[in-house]
């Protein structure tokens, strides 16, 4: 959540999920539960509220639409990613940077 004048924005996470190891299943089992990556479409959530004097305005929050594969926003990046490296987070932490060059008309 962030205030800019006076507007309130909301931010989801925008990061997928997976399930967790269970130290009670075998490898092969483990393997296929860490192999699964989902999309949560709730973690796509940009909204946004006016404000005035700190309080909300009205009970009227403006949301950009979401499907099951993002939001628009998402969407319209994925189509035209932008011309600077992606940090890659795993688990919390940073474990490198995206490669976004564009060669010959692809993004890598």
């Amino acid at each position: 959540m962030d205030i800019q004048e006076d507007r309130l924005w909301i931010v989801g996470s925008h990061t997928s999920t997976r399930k967790k190891f269970k130290y009670d299943k075998g490898t092969e089992t483990n393997l296929e539960r860490l192999s699964k990556v989902r999309l949560r479409p709730n973690r796509f959530l940009i909204a946004s509220a006016w404000i005035e004097g700190g309080k909300l305005k009205d009970d009227k929050f403006t949301q950009i639409p979401i499907t099951k594969a993002g939001n628009v926003l998402s969407l319209a990046l994925q189509e035209d990613p932008p011309p600077w490296s992606i940090p890659v987070h795993q688990g919390g932490r940073a474990t490198g940077r995206l490669p976004t060059n564009r060669v010959e008309g692809e993004w890598l």
